[in-house]
């Protein structure tokens, strides 16, 4: 989130490995950083490497790398750090620190998993130190990551982790930029006044630490804030002061931002010449940034330029090099937006049969992204209401204790009052107590068992009820597009109703097989084949279809020739492309899945494994378990009902056969199926 995220006191902490480097030194370097002149603070720090040839060049290393990276220069930075991760005489905090750097440089080249390893490796040796500064450090860099994935959940729990960490901490850096992080988060939820305070908590605290880079950096995002909320006439200067302060520290990826928003200004007011001089400057200053990120987006904005100037010439010219730049980032929003244009460019020239593939993909992403969300926010509510739910069973049971505690003293006096009166009166009120308790315990189980069952039947109810409402909205939204004739492309629309039609039809389907199944009614339809010929067939569409989820397949087949096998073809069909579709899905890429078949004189061994992630040992024993899922959002965001397993135990036991689940060798999860080679 934040361009620099460390400023004089964690450079000082990387000049402070060596000894020999003079505290005036350490003082003037400082001082330059602080001011933005970055390139003077390396120059100093290569003359004394060049006049002093005995000091050891990891400390040289370790002070030039957060400078270079400031500038932009990330590539430069790795290539400093990554050879001194093997050198074992560093300390423990040495190696936080170039580890955390690392991370910093890898966010910024958009290599979030590279990012993540050496940002959990930093978050590691912080802990081992127990130094809260470095964890806070640490978690605030992990939601910084998290928000580039636009993960905003994770990103807050870590933001709100390193917050907890930086009470009454007088690390001013760590502190504004969590301030600083939280405001951009505030900003993508739309909060925008909690995200002003936030930015204005930040810029107060980036004050006191008189960092320059740092102090235009909070006070471009808060010109950014005046110009979402309106304010025009106030943002232009706003702006334009804030580019001043980056243009004399050299701030390129802000200078970038800056005129990116100064473009979406003038647009706003009419002004379309400053509007293409603003974005031909965002430019440049992306360029010199090294930046993927700043790079795609003023391409982007010069685009929508030329546009409307219908200028495909330059249009082109610029979707090429943002095609070129997507290539190593992984972005579905980007890459939606590059189709977008793209479509819009090939309709401008005339390729309609480019624009009309673009628009597909275009669609395609959007509708990918739009079913994401939606099921983050369906999770999202779940767990509110289940937080709520648990917090009015607390409330419960303290008025329960409560009310428990008042009747046990209302039956202590009248024991007392009774004791007085006679000892047939307090046996027989003893014996009424019990009685009174005797049902009330009766009572209370009953209703436990009650509601026990309106639970699950609401579970089963709701499970069902959901699985057919997502496409049964689907269909609604399209056909109301089609109605309303606000879908362009029509066959697109019926495609997609088509599809939704045809996922209706496949739940239905496995309800009713299941069905079939529990009344005892599903028949075989059994004939002989050739199973080295059937299982050659499997292997080749198998392989095609884990080949598309960018997945290795790998085929253990050991069959003679003559073997024969007695099946129902078209239910081993249904069961092998469940399983397929299961591993597939639930396969995180690069990975593999492997098919195992053996025979022996009786029996026919399948077994389908495949790589991380598995499923837990408690989970293992209820996949066969019909509309069971072991994690809810991620089965219905990749559209499983929860049947499949159901259904293929169904099928394998009707063909006299058994099938079991266990924890696969690779990481993952191994799908074993024993069937008689000749059935009667």
């Amino acid at each position: 989130m934040k361009y620099s995220l460390l400023i004089a006191t964690y450079l000082l902490s990387f000049l402070c490995v060596a000894a020999s480097l003079p505290s005036s030194l350490l003082n003037q370097v400082t001082d330059l950083e602080n001011q933005g002149k970055l390139s003077e603070a390396l120059t100093i720090l290569e003359q004394y490497k060049d006049n002093n040839s005995a000091t050891s060049p990891p400390e040289i290393a370790m002070a030039q790398a957060p400078l270079l990276r400031k500038q932009g220069h990330y590539n430069e930075a790795i290539e400093l750090l990554s050879p001194l991760q093997k050198l074992a005489s560093l300390s423990k905090k040495d190696q936080y620190h170039i580890q955390k750097e690392l991370g910093i440089n890898y966010r910024r080249q958009v290599k979030t998993i590279e990012a993540k390893n050496h940002y959990m490796a930093a978050l590691a040796l912080a802990n081992e130190l127990e130094d809260k500064n470095l964890q806070a450090q640490s978690h605030s860099n992990l939601g910084s990551l998290y928000d580039t994935l636009n993960d905003l959940e994770q990103s807050m729990h870590h933001q709100v982790k390193a917050q907890a960490l930086l009470e009454n901490s007088d690390n001013y850096e760590l502190v504004a930029t969590n301030f600083y992080n939280l405001a951009n988060l505030a900003h993508r939820l739309d909060d925008l006044s909690q995200s002003e305070y936030f930015y204005k908590k930040a810029l107060e605290f980036d004050i006191k630490t008189k960092n320059q880079m740092n102090i235009a950096d909070t006070s471009l995002q808060l010109a950014k804030l005046v110009y979402k909320r309106g304010d025009l006439e106030q943002a232009l200067p706003l702006l334009n002061n804030a580019y001043t302060r980056l243009a004399d520290i050299n701030a390129y990826e802000n200078m970038a931002t800056a005129k990116h928003t100064l473009m979406q200004l003038y647009l706003k007011i009419g002004n379309q010449h400053m509007a293409l001089s603003s974005a031909e400057s965002g430019l440049n200053a992306a360029l010199k940034s090294g930046s993927a990120l700043s790079k795609i987006y003023s391409y982007f904005n010069l685009v929508e330029l030329h546009l409307a100037l219908k200028n495909s010439e330059l249009i082109g010219l610029y979707l090429s090099r943002t095609k070129e730049l997507l290539t190593d980032i992984d972005n579905r929003l980007l890459n939606q937006k590059q189709h977008g244009y793209t479509a819009i460019y090939a309709e401008l020239i005339g390729d309609y049969k480019l624009a009309a593939e673009q628009l597909k993909l275009e669609n395609k992403l959007a509708e990918s992204l739009f079913e994401e969300h939606l099921n983050k926010a369906v999770e999202k509510n779940k767990k509110q209401l289940t937080a709520i739910e648990q917090q009015q069973r607390i409330d419960d049971e303290i008025q329960k204790n409560k009310l428990a505690t008042a009747q046990m003293n209302n039956q202590r006096l009248e024991k007392q009052i009774w004791l007085l009166s006679a000892g047939i009166v307090l046996l027989f009120s003893t014996l009424a107590l019990l009685l009174y308790y005797f049902k009330h315990r009766k009572a209370l189980f009953k209703a436990k068992l009650y509601q026990y069952n309106l639970i699950e039947k609401d579970k089963m109810l709701a499970d069902i009820s959901h699985e057919l409402r997502t496409p049964l909205s689907v269909l609604k939204l399209h056909i109301e597009a089609l109605e309303l004739d606000i879908q362009e492309n029509r066959d697109l629309a019926y495609s997609k109703i088509n599809g939704k039609i045809a996922q209706l039809n496949n739940l239905i389907s496995d309800v009713y097989q299941l069905s079939q199944a529990e009344n005892k009614t599903l028949t075989l339809n059994l004939h002989q084949y050739n199973a080295a010929q059937i299982f050659a067939e499997y292997e080749q569409d198998m392989r095609r279809y884990v080949c598309s989820h960018q997945l290795t397949f790998f085929a253990d087949i050991v069959i003679a020739d003559e073997v024969e096998v007695t099946i129902d073809k078209q239910k081993l069909d249904q069961i092998l492309n469940n399983i397929f579709t299961n591993a597939c899905l639930y396969t995180d890429s690069p990975g593999h899945v492997r098919l195992k078949v053996r025979v022996n004189k009786q029996e026919l061994f399948i077994q389908v494994d495949d790589t991380s992630p598995g499923v837990g040992k408690a989970h293992i024993g209820k996949l066969f378990d019909r509309l069971y899922r072991v994690e809810e959002s991620r089965s219905r965001a990749s559209g499983g009902s929860g049947l499949g397993l159901s259904i293929c135990q169904s099928f394998v036991e009707l063909m006299s056969g058994n099938i079991n689940a266990l924890p696969g060798k690779s990481g993952g999860l191994c799908i074993r199926i024993l069937l008689p080679l000749g059935n009667k």
